[in-house]
């Protein structure tokens, strides 16, 4: 599919602002209607989900996207689908299993025990689905459809938390229904098919395993990296510790990581497409484009948040939760070098090293396990913040050093990141000043804030010629040209 770069880019940019706005409206909605314990016990549930997402539907999905370039007929892609299909059916069961002996045993909270099973099984079939249009590249039909999903699961939700009173419940039931509507919606219309696999496919099965299985470690580290401190919070502090620090990390979490996740779903597809049709030049230009792109918008994201963290917990997060923004600066820098890390792992991707990033992912969890261990007994929940970004760090550092000379695709320095990082910087010194200067309510100095920085950051990427009003016109032009060519197909 020769589609530019710019068409899919469009769409993800397009439909991201409401997957960012229902996502910080929710928060006041948990701040107010559950207890900082209830929303610990919550996290942790979820963390659990995450866990066993992991050995039963995340390495599918890796390996999906990664194989789907790989099949070139309609006939071997409906295989590949078969494959993914059927190995998810004996993950999830063995997922099931797991989750009902450890209800038994009460060994965590997972009240009510079936509504959890059934979020699971559900959630892990709309993650295949997912992942199929990701990597068909359906990028219309997939922003939408996460755009309703995020709507859907936002109506639900806030209908049973205030209109009938329930509990976390009411969030399972919203992800039951989004996951539930999206299963639906993206099978029918995305065309997903199956086809009969026999003895001869046995070698693409085998190399599906086999890239995929290592990602069951590679993504268990990233657990370790990004979820692990919650367990550790509940075992040395308590669940109200937990959910002060969930709602936080969530609340930045919901700004930073769209912004990552749209660049990742652009680039990675059309880069092993490139890397597999023998242009590395190509492919490499790509992934330089991509990521000025992604700091263009991260990095005063990033910033940003750091300096209204005050205002913005203040608006969108209530009651006890608010004491917790203090962690908002430390955990946005935090995930702005986890995201920085899925490019420099690109080439280890590309050259099919999954060993390597599983090697690179274990150092990096190690270190966030002692370092959890050293900060979370003195300082709670802020020393799991820094325990994060201390540990997210070294992955970025350790990824850069594995891949620098790996490949001729991967990322290098180049002036125009520095001078984003310089344009970006130079809010700070503006939005401290507002600070001291003004003394209005939150509300209005998170705005004058935002639209100070916006304002000053604009004008010096068109200073520096970072962007240009004839880029612009060329990203609209180009977009209408990619359109055209699939409406003419």
């Amino acid at each position: 599919m020769n589609r530019p770069f710019y068409y899919d880019l469009f769409y993800y940019v397009l439909f991201q602002g409401i997957p960012i706005l229902t996502g910080l409206f929710i928060l006041p909605l948990y701040s107010s209607r559950l207890s900082t314990e209830e929303y610990g016990q919550y996290s942790i549930i979820m963390a659990t989900i995450n866990v066993l997402a992991i050995l039963s539907i995340n390495w599918i999905n890796v390996s999906t996207i990664r194989f789907y370039s790989e099949f070139e007929t309609e006939e071997e892609k409906g295989q590949l689908m078969t494959i993914a299909s059927l190995t998810l059916t004996v993950t999830t069961i063995l997922g099931g299993i797991v989750l009902w002996i450890m209800g038994q045993l009460q060994l965590i909270v997972l009240d009510p025990l079936g509504l959890v099973i059934f979020m699971f099984f559900i959630m892990n079939i709309e993650h295949l689905i997912t992942a199929y249009l990701k990597a068909s590249r359906q990028v219309k039909l997939n922003t939408a459809i996460r755009t309703f999903y995020t709507i859907l699961r936002f109506i639900v939700l806030a209908t049973l938390l205030l209109a009938f009173e329930f509990g976390k419940e009411a969030i399972f039931y919203g992800n039951i229904a989004a996951a539930g509507a999206t299963i639906i919606l993206g099978g029918y219309w995305g065309g997903v098919k199956q086809r009969r696999i026999g003895r001869e496919d046995l070698a693409k099965i085998k190399e599906y395993l086999g890239y995929g299985i290592p990602f069951i470690w590679i993504l268990g580290v990233h657990w370790i990296l990004t979820i692990s401190d919650r367990y550790m919070l509940e075992f040395m502090k308590g669940s109200s510790e937990v959910g002060i620090y969930s709602l936080n990390y969530s609340l930045v979490q919901k700004i930073i990581m769209p912004i990552i996740t749209i660049f990742m779903s652009t680039a990675a597809p059309i880069i092993f497409q490139l890397n597999k049709e023998s242009n590395p030049v190509e492919a490499q230009k790509m992934l330089d484009r991509i990521f000025k792109y992604f700091l263009l918008l991260t990095v005063p994201s990033v910033i940003g948040l750091s300096l209204v963290s005050n205002e913005i917990g203040a608006v969108f997060i209530k009651n006890e939760f608010q004491e917790g923004f203090v962690i908002i600066p430390i955990i946005a820098v935090a995930l702005f070098f986890l995201g920085v890390r899925q490019y420099t792992n690109i080439a280890l991707e590309v050259e099919k090293k999954s060993t390597e990033i599983a090697r690179v992912a274990l150092i990096a969890g190690v270190t966030n396990v002692l370092f959890n261990l050293l900060l979370i007994r003195r300082w709670s929940y802020v020393g799991a913040s820094y325990a994060t970004l201390i540990s997210y760090f070294v992955y970025f550092l350790l990824s850069y050093w594995k891949t620098k000379d790996l490949s001729s695709i991967r990322i290098t320095v180049k002036k125009e990141f520095i001078l984003i990082l310089v344009s970006a910087g130079m809010m700070i010194p503006v939005l401290v000043s507002l600070t001291r200067f003004f003394d209005y309510p939150n509300e209005i100095m998170l705005v004058i804030k935002l639209v100070a920085g916006i304002a000053l950051y604009g004008g010096l990427l068109f200073a520096f010629r970072l962007i240009s009003i004839k880029e612009l016109k060329d990203f609209l032009k180009k977009r209408k040209k990619g359109k055209n060519n699939e409406q003419r197909k």
